[in-house]
């Protein structure tokens, strides 16, 4: 098992351990039988590997982590995506990795792929999954998503105003390691609270694009997706 240097040496450290635990705490069920497992190898993006008529490329593919890798087949246009692109979205390693996980999409979305490949592919809900048409219209759909968030305030919120914030309450907003500690208490549900007000709640966001977030663990990546998109339009 391989890895990118960095992620390696994040799987390494305490803070890996710490947030293993928090997100056991915050939904057990979901990650009752998640562990840490450290890679034997490095690798780095721009590797490769003659098959024999086949080639393999490591891909850098950003956003749910800063060190995730993608393998790229040329000759058959396929990738596999690792956790870049998930059903109903990808779960961003921080608000922070907004730009990275957008610009992600996009790229691929521009390759012209013929085949997709994502980790958690028995997760796919439109429809039987196969990497033809499921991985590719699955690409589409979380670029989809992003894109609906980033032109929302580039359009003016919809003509929305959101509720009256003191400089206390969105200040958790603002940070990474805020965000992550808040997110656990009370501060949820204010989040909650601030998402609606900008018409930006999980159920409407999901009804507009025909994505099902109900489940815990998504909620918490659309948080994250709509702080990433906020804080990228302010300048954060």
């Amino acid at each position: 098992m391989g890895a990118s240097p960095s992620t390696r040496e994040y799987l390494l450290s305490p803070r890996a351990k710490l947030e293993l635990a928090q997100r056991r705490g915050a939904d057990p069920l979901y990650f009752k039988n998640s562990h840490i497992y450290v890679p034997e190898y490095s690798w780095e993006a721009g590797q490769g590997w003659d098959l024999g008529g086949v080639s393999l490329e490591l891909v850098a593919l950003p956003g749910h982590y800063a060190g995730q890798l993608g393998i790229y087949i040329p000759q058959s246009q396929a990738l596999g995506a690792a956790d870049g692109v998930e059903d109903p979205l990808p779960f961003l390693e921080s608000p922070a990795a907004w730009a990275q996980q957008l610009a992600t999409l996009k790229v691929w979305q521009g390759r012209n792929l013929r085949s997709l490949y994502p980790a958690h592919a028995q997760s796919w809900s439109l429809g039987p999954f196969d990497p033809q048409a499921g991985g590719v219209r699955l690409l589409a759909a979380n670029l989809r998503y992003f894109e609906y968030l980033e032109n929302y305030w580039l359009a003016g919120a919809g003509g929305r105003r959101g509720a009256e914030w003191s400089g206390s309450k969105l200040r958790f907003l603002e940070s990474d390691e805020a965000w992550e500690r808040e997110r656990q208490g009370e501060e949820a549900k204010a989040l909650e609270a601030w998402e609606a007000s900008w018409g930006l709640n999980w159920e409407r966001v999901g009804e507009s694009l025909g994505l099902d977030l109900s489940a815990p663990f998504y909620q918490r990546a659309h948080h994250l997706a709509v702080q990433g998109s906020w804080r990228r339009r302010r300048g954060i």
